[in-house]
């Protein structure tokens, strides 16, 4: 955590552009006590300067669908279903659970 947040006074991160290696650069502006509408007014001000910020593009057509890699549910994945199991002891405590009616 910066010092000046430490102490209380306000700071604020402004971005500023996009960085050689293609991550998001930006600076910390701080002011002292009580200074908060100051501060933010520069910020403001600085952003509408720079408009660091672009417009998203979307694309034309949805991404695919990843391939599945079988990891959640094997069964369902080939079409079948997975046998209903029971719990037969209690996570937490390892405690055997009392056994309920088929339902």
């Amino acid at each position: 955590m910066p010092p000046a947040a430490v102490a209380g006074y306000p700071n604020i991160s402004i971005p500023v552009g996009i960085a050689a290696n293609g991550k998001p650069a930006g600076i910390w502006m701080y002011s002292t006590f009580l200074r908060e509408p100051e501060l933010l007014g520069f910020a403001y001000d600085l952003e509408q300067e720079l408009q660091p910020r672009t417009v998203p593009t979307f694309l034309k057509h949805p991404p695919p669908e990843p391939p599945d890699a079988g990891i959640c549910d094997p069964g369902a994945a080939r079409g079948q279903a997975r046998p209903r199991t029971r719990l037969r002891r209690h996570f937490g405590t390892g405690k055997l659970l009392p056994r309920q009616a088929k339902e």
